[in-house]
């Protein structure tokens, strides 16, 4: 998930997501800052991090690859993702 510090938004679905009881133990959830510092390489490394418009952004990877990107919040749409992606 790509956030700010500043974002309410990023803030409470950070909250639901600790909350979140997942049903995908393989499921690991990491939580990017992008004002904070020490970014530098990871934004050369994913250009597609300056498109980003809306916050929270969503990203799934499997095994390195991106396979889904979206804004906003809700384990429920988190899940449907997760459901037609890995099964």
């Amino acid at each position: 998930m790509l956030g700010k510090t500043t974002c309410a938004a990023c803030n409470e679905w950070t909250s639901e997501l600790d909350g979140w009881d997942s049903t995908y133990p393989q499921l690991k959830i990491a939580k990017i800052l992008l004002d904070q510092p020490g970014l530098g390489r990871f934004k050369i490394a994913h250009p597609w991090v300056a498109e980003v418009d809306m916050l929270p952004w969503n990203i799934l990877f499997i095994d390195g690859e991106i396979v889904k990107q979206w804004a906003g919040s809700g384990t429920s749409r988190l899940e449907n993702r997760l459901a037609r992606l890995i099964g």
